[in-house]
């Protein structure tokens, strides 16, 4: 049974500032008839998930303690219009079932759209597209709310959903584009439509013992944000990223036009597209995607945490920052020997399931990490057991003694297929709203260079801000994504040029995330100081230890005062001009987004989110 959701009321204005539903410019209830009609009856009025929790009778009850039991289930989510795996600006909190007799406060939309259409072909995404510059309104694209920036929301909104825009997923054996000379790819692929999971994508290609470049989470979009952002994919080491795979898009423009970007036509459409960021160019609706042929794979994973009866707790502490700081520093070495996967950190009790360590990781802190390596070798196991002994293993026999536990164990798959979803693919627990993250792409110099320096960051990362009122926990994502494949330059001309992504990307080993999560019941002024502790303490710290690199957007700070460098780069020119090409009255908004600067979003008394006006 799929939940409706609530958008909020409030129009903007493209020149002038906003308007509201009550006001004469807001839509007539015979215009949104008629939309509904256009797209054949697939307009949707929205409402808050949790609405049902404030009913206050039987029936809200039960819908309620449905909700609860599920609102952390992205699945769940995802099946909602107003739906978002990282919530963030909830103005319709959850709440507790003992509680719903006496519910507090007040359930809105908030930052959520009005109106959303549940778009199943092109034709549903031009309408759309066309009522919102006819009637002056914010548009908002979405595909399944994984949204750590907030670009599937926005206050006063019309929606499009392309959540239920799918079709079967087309396989090509050896792929050959008729249209295109200059697409260089003769080995297989796959075309999907807009709504399509990489869960989904994965059964096809597995079931064919082929590898796609795809994310962790099977429930996450495979056109939407994670690949026009870029897509990073523990096959990224030796195929690139999500968005080097990509052969050609069908996109919906602001014009309504649909078109094809590749090598030949729309090349730079098709640059933006691979990498400069969802939402913001055009509506994509298909993808074609490279695969390639799977092999066996190694893992190697290693678990280190403090022993619950350390005597010395805060030497044990300053030992892990250690050990990790010595993990990381070989990091380079593992990924030039073939090595890639997720890890992460934490030097408290890990109170969120958003880590997904280990048990003894969870429960007392520390680190943990599953690197793989495909290799077909008849001693790959052998060879890779040695490499590591060598290169990382005989540096932590140092630590014993020093109130730490290490451990490590090998397995061997025989696909990339079986040790994906064996050791990798795993549905993340969402819904957390008092949430602060933070990314930086490290390169070589910077896990290598200056071990003080990278201890200290370490610390400053894994640590609370004194200032702080009540203390949040902190669990740091690295992931080893880059190397190999990554650090080709894609502007060479004997490689594909046309990938917007940001070019930090082409010289960085790991991708580090502090993530920082409050208890839902903490109070506004810890989230503010836990914003601003994420925004400048730790950002700071790693961008001091990696000045030349930049932040994933995907996995971004949505406060941070930089982001047009720090997520795109020195493509941000090139970025931006495309934009005010493809889309010149910048129809397709989302913050964070290139070409947002021109828009600020105008609070409403007490609240972080508002209408649009122009700069």
């Amino acid at each position: 049974m799929a939940w409706v959701a609530l958008g909020v009321l409030a129009l903007v204005g493209r020149s002038f500032g906003t308007g509201v539903p009550s006001e004469e410019c807001w839509p007539s209830l015979t215009d949104w008839a008629e939309l509904n009609d256009a797209v054949s009856g697939k307009l949707i009025r929205n409402h808050p998930v949790a609405e049902p929790c404030y009913y206050g009778d039987d029936g809200g009850r039960r819908l309620c303690e449905r909700i609860v039991d599920q609102w952390s289930n992205s699945t769940f989510q995802s099946l909602q219009p107003t739906g978002y795996c990282y919530p963030l600006d909830y103005a319709c909190p959850i709440v507790s079932i003992p509680e719903l007799e006496h519910v507090q406060g007040d359930c809105e939309l908030g930052p959520a759209p009005v109106y959303t259409i549940n778009a199943t072909e092109p034709e549903d995404v031009v309408e759309g597209i066309q009522f919102a510059k006819q009637h002056n309104l914010r548009l908002v694209i979405k595909n399944t709310g994984h949204d750590l920036l907030a670009r599937s929301q926005g206050y006063g909104s019309l929606q499009i959903w392309l959540k239920y825009f799918q079709d079967d997923i087309e396989y090509h054996e050896a792929y050959q584009s008729l249209q295109c000379e200059r697409i260089n790819w003769a080995g297989s692929a796959f075309t999907v439509r807009g709504g399509a999971l990489w869960g989904d994508l994965y059964a096809e290609a597995f079931k064919r013992n082929l590898i796609v470049v795809g994310g962790q989470d099977p429930t996450v979009g495979v056109i939407g944000g994670y690949l026009q952002g870029g897509g990073h994919s523990p096959a990224s080491r030796d195929f690139g990223l999500a968005a080097d795979q990509v052969l050609e898009l069908k996109v919906v423009l602001a014009s309504g036009e649909l078109v094809t970007a590749n090598a030949c036509e729309n090349t730079d459409l098709f640059f933006a597209l691979r990498g400069g960021g969802g939402g913001t160019y055009g509506v994509v609706v298909s993808a074609t995607l490279k695969a390639h042929p799977s092999s066996p794979v190694v893992t190697h994973s290693l678990i280190v945490y403090p022993l619950p009866n350390r005597k010395d707790p805060l030497a044990t502490t300053m030992a892990l920052v250690d050990v990790v700081a010595e993990i990381l520093s070989v990091y380079p070495a593992l990924s030039d020997a073939g090595f890639s996967g997720y890890a992460g950190w934490g030097v408290d009790k890990i109170d969120s399931p958003i880590a997904g360590a280990p048990a003894p990781v969870m429960e007392n802190g520390g680190y943990s990490h599953a690197f793989a390596k495909l290799d077909s070798s008849n001693d790959a196991m052998e060879t890779a057991q040695s490499f590591v002994s060598a290169t990382l293993m005989q540096r932590l026999r140092a630590y014993n003694g020093s109130g730490l536990m290490i451990s490590e164990s090998w397995e061997r798959y025989a696909s990339f297929g079986d040790y994906f979803t064996a050791a990798t693919r795993a549905q993340q627990k969402v819904g957390f709203s008092k949430m602060a993250i933070t990314s930086r792409l490290l390169d070589k110099a910077s896990l290598t260079m200056d071990k003080g320096r990278l201890k200290e960051m370490l610390r400053i990362t894994s640590t609370n801000s004194p200032d702080v009122p009540q203390k949040a926990t902190i669990w740091t994502m690295l992931f080893l994504v880059g190397g190999g494949k990554m650090l080709s330059n894609p502007t060479a001309p004997i490689t594909d040029r046309y990938v917007g992504a940001h070019p930090a990307w082409r010289q960085a080993y790991l991708l580090a995330i502090p993530t920082s999560i409050l208890p839902e019941g903490a109070d506004d002024g810890s989230l503010h100081k836990m914003q601003e502790d994420t925004t400048y303490r730790k950002t700071d710290a790693m961008r001091a230890l990696a000045p030349n690199t930049g932040s994933y957007l995907n996995d971004g700070d949505r406060n941070n005062p930089w982001w047009q460098i720090d997520f795109f780069g020195d493509n941000y020119p090139r970025l931006r001009a495309i934009k005010d090409e493809y889309d010149p009255d910048h129809v397709f908004y989302c913050p964070t987004c290139v070409g947002s600067e021109v828009w600020t979003e105008v609070p409403l008394g007490g609240r972080v989110y508002g209408p649009l006006c122009r700069v």
